[in-house]
């Protein structure tokens, strides 16, 4: 049987987040905005307020503004992992309300964004996470993340095609640069070679993640791309 093109995975990833979506459509409580719509929407006193209690209620349980906007992070995460996205997106806004310099709720904002659809919102938060990162552990997946949002946007986007998938391109380069032993990112970039029906490209992929000596490329995929194209 043949493999599915990614597009049909998109609208499948579309419907299975359509009431999702439905929930979120219309005029929105801030705090299920990234950042509380800021710069555009501005809090009422009130909201102000309920924000500076809330920071110095966090900061004295955590010890700083800094820990206690990394642990709501950690919180948004585990609601993004059961796929509570609306309490993803509060833990995510209370982290930045924190600590604006804090990578972690952009990278949050962006991965909610990209489960809605809207891959160009996505990167706006990706890209600002990544000009934040610290952490050389994490990055490889955060550049994996931020290349599949340029990649879904160059399917959306046709008349900037090339150049969105020619930074999805750059961007899981980065990835496997920065860790040769990031499996996902081979991955990634093996599927959007086949996608993009440049099959000898990700046969290049394929040799580079096998020259480093990555073990779970799944075999299924190899086996799709030799229909394509049979090994060089």
């Amino acid at each position: 049987m043949r493999q599915p093109r990614f597009q049909i995975a998109l609208l499948l990833t579309l419907l299975l987040f359509w009431p999702f979506q439905n929930g979120f459509a219309g005029d929105l409580p801030v705090n299920l905005i990234p950042m509380y719509g800021g710069p555009e929407i501005v809090k009422s006193d009130e909201q102000k307020k309920a924000d500076e209690d809330f920071i110095k209620t966090v900061t004295k349980n955590s010890g700083s503004r800094q820990k206690a906007s990394i642990e709501f992070a950690q919180e948004g995460w585990n609601q993004y992992k059961k796929g509570s996205l609306e309490d993803a997106m509060l833990r995510f806004n209370q982290s930045w309300l924190l600590n604006p310099d804090n990578y972690l709720p952009y990278w949050g904002f962006g991965s909610i964004l990209l489960k809605l659809f809207k891959p160009e919102e996505a990167i706006i938060h990706y890209e600002r996470s990544l000009s934040l990162i610290d952490s050389t552990t994490e990055k490889p997946s955060l550049l994996n993340d931020t290349a599949i949002a340029y990649w879904i946007s160059s399917i959306l986007n046709r008349s900037k095609t090339v150049e969105l998938q020619a930074k999805a391109e750059s961007l899981f380069q980065q990835a496997v640069l920065l860790d040769p032993k990031y499996s996902k990112a081979y991955i990634s970039w093996i599927d959007f070679y086949i996608d993009n029906k440049k099959y000898s490209k990700a046969w290049e992929i394929v040799k580079i993640a096998r020259k480093a000596d990555i073990k779970d490329l799944p075999q299924a995929r190899i086996n799709a791309l030799a229909e394509k194209m049979p090994e060089p």
